[in-house]
């Protein structure tokens, strides 16, 4: 006598019946890809675009009046470090450099400089940015600085110094920004601490530095010259594009 049913049972125990039929499971077919638009190339600013571009001194502070540029290492054509020590970039850019004052000698005195570098290309912008950005990290927290004698009957006080970086992106533009509070002997002038904002900005083939700087007596706060520093960028970046 057949039994089917044992001998379907020993042919496969994974059929739910004899003579069932097996089915197959099979992958969704994959979406097509869509075809990625390639990244817009990097800005490469003229000369033209740099001219008008540039902040005014009545944007700065309505009493302010651009003069020559004396602030070291700006009047050497290089970008101002910690403790006003100076870096010459690489590449060979062309470079503008600027300086604005006021004639108030007091807390209300302010100084901003700038230091425009036109790169032949993004390329050789962003390895200067990395060299300056290297440089910036490698900043003290902390610094003396003694007095030194100058050739021009000018003499710079000893003073304190304390350092802090930080970065971000404005607008588009990499951005690294340092601050700076130079403070001298309480003896040598009422307001005897310098706060500086130092700011470094790339884009496309453009390097934008500026410092901001004013001084306070050494109880109050310098936030608002760092407030200040950081609008002034947010418009020059604005006027360049």
């Amino acid at each position: 006598m057949k039994k089917p049913f044992a001998a379907c049972l020993i042919i496969t125990i994974s059929l739910a019946g004899c003579g069932a039929d097996k089915k197959t499971t099979s992958s969704p077919s994959p979406s097509p890809s869509v075809p990625q638009s390639p990244p817009p190339p990097p800005p490469a600013y003229t000369v033209q675009q740099i001219k008008t571009g540039l902040i005014k001194a009545k944007e700065i502070k309505s009493d302010v009046k651009e003069i020559g540029v004396a602030l070291d290492p700006f009047k050497e054509q290089q970008v101002a470090l910690c403790s006003l020590s100076g870096l010459k970039l690489p590449g060979s850019p062309d470079i503008l450099t600027r300086q604005f004052v006021n004639p108030d000698k007091g807390s209300g005195q302010v100084q901003y400089i700038q230091l425009i570098a036109r790169f032949k290309d993004a390329e050789s912008a962003t390895k200067a940015f990395s060299s300056i950005q290297e440089k910036v990290e490698k900043c003290p927290p902390k610094k003396h600085i003694p007095a030194k004698k100058y050739k021009e009957k000018y003499s710079l006080l000893p003073h304190d110094d304390t350092w802090t970086s930080s970065s971000n992106t404005i607008h588009g533009w990499r951005h690294i920004s340092g601050t700076e509070k130079q403070t001298l002997p309480p003896s040598s002038t009422k307001f005897n601490v310098y706060h500086l904002a130092y700011d470094y900005v790339i884009n496309g083939n453009l390097i934008i530095h500026s410092v901001y700087a004013a001084r306070r007596p050494a109880k109050e706060s310098g936030s608002d010259i760092e407030k200040k520093a950081g609008e002034l960028l947010e418009k020059q970046l604005q006027k360049i594009g």
